[in-house]
């Protein structure tokens, strides 16, 4: 059976494992809540080269400056 501080250090583990998670996918996040045209190619960017720095950024940038797409009308 685990013990109090080990039970303590996995719940640290995943809650920053977690965190870690969402920050590495923040511009393919920002990308899809904004509406973003090219999305998907941002999430490529973000999956395939988010892991270095250069490429992070970038994929962060193209998130936040690309159009959104035209809204339906109703």
């Amino acid at each position: 059976m685990l013990s109090g501080e080990q039970i303590e250090a996995w719940i640290v583990g995943l809650v920053i494992g977690f965190a870690i998670f969402g920050v590495y996918f923040l511009p393919t996040i920002v990308a899809a809540r904004r509406g973003a045209e090219r999305t998907s190619a941002i999430a490529a960017l973000n999956i395939l080269v988010g892991w270095t720095f250069l490429g992070w950024v970038a994929a962060f940038v193209w998130a936040l400056a690309d159009r959104t797409a035209p809204k339906a009308q109703a």
